[in-house]
């Protein structure tokens, strides 16, 4: 039998603040797109937001992201309206349809109640 000392790993978060009512909210990301954070973190260096707007030290502007989705849409061939909103809504769908715990689910969309994340 084979036995190790190392502690499990623990998935991976990204910490968002500043969010609506202010609060805090953590979303797991895979090792595969820590590498991609750690290569554009060494060639861009953000200093008050991970991604910067148009000029070093201010936000990403709502609009920019929204062009983001828009022109990913039109490269994956999707003819339906893409928006944030409905990406975070396909998320909590897959989780729920894999069978993830919906306690953890709310934790992961910011919910206070746990009769918003079961809708």
């Amino acid at each position: 039998m084979i036995t190790s000392n190392k502690k499990p790993l623990r998935p991976l978060r990204l910490c968002a603040r500043h969010t609506i009512l202010n609060t805090l909210r953590y979303v797991a990301i895979p090792g595969c797109l820590l590498k991609l954070l750690r290569v554009y973190y060494k060639t861009y260096r953000p200093q008050d937001y991970l991604f910067n707007g148009k000029y070093k030290g201010s936000r990403w502007a709502n609009r920019s992201a929204q062009h983001a989705i828009e022109c990913a849409r039109t490269d994956a061939g999707i003819g339906r309206a893409v928006s944030p909103h409905v990406l975070r809504h396909c998320y909590a769908t897959h989780h729920l349809e894999n069978g993830t715990n919906l306690v953890f689910l709310k934790a992961q969309l910011g919910h206070k109640n746990l009769k918003t994340t079961a809708r």
